[in-house]
């Protein structure tokens, strides 16, 4: 089974991050030191994009970090706090940051990826 297979197999066929159901990809997040398939996450294309830079900050859209930021998969948190930091100036993802820790080693990979 191929790697993207696995994550929309773990996905539920989802974005990780929003739960859309269309245009899903294999989003790489960088730098990779894990075991491949912890080292990336299933997004959609507006997902994609707004991690990637490649389109403005849609901060309603990203109100999806409240729940998926409690995901079971580090790489999922990781993408998340990533994107919380960027929100930071927002009240709501302000709250959900201070709920989000991680151990030394995760947090150093969170941190690589700013």
């Amino acid at each position: 089974m191929d790697i993207k297979a696995i994550l929309l197999q773990r996905s539920e066929g989802c974005c990780e991050l929003c739960g859309a159901d269309n245009g899903l990809e294999v989003y790489q997040i960088e730098p990779v030191e894990l075991a491949v398939s912890e080292c990336q996450i299933i997004a959609c294309q507006t997902c994609y994009d707004q991690i990637d830079k490649k389109a403005p900050l849609d901060e309603e859209h990203w109100k999806c970090l409240i729940q998926c930021s409690r995901s079971d998969y580090t790489s999922v948190q990781v993408v998340s706090w990533r994107q919380l930091q960027r929100l930071s100036h927002l009240d709501w993802a302000k709250e959900v940051l201070k709920y989000l820790k991680f151990d030394e080693v995760t947090h150093e990979w969170a941190l690589a990826g700013l």
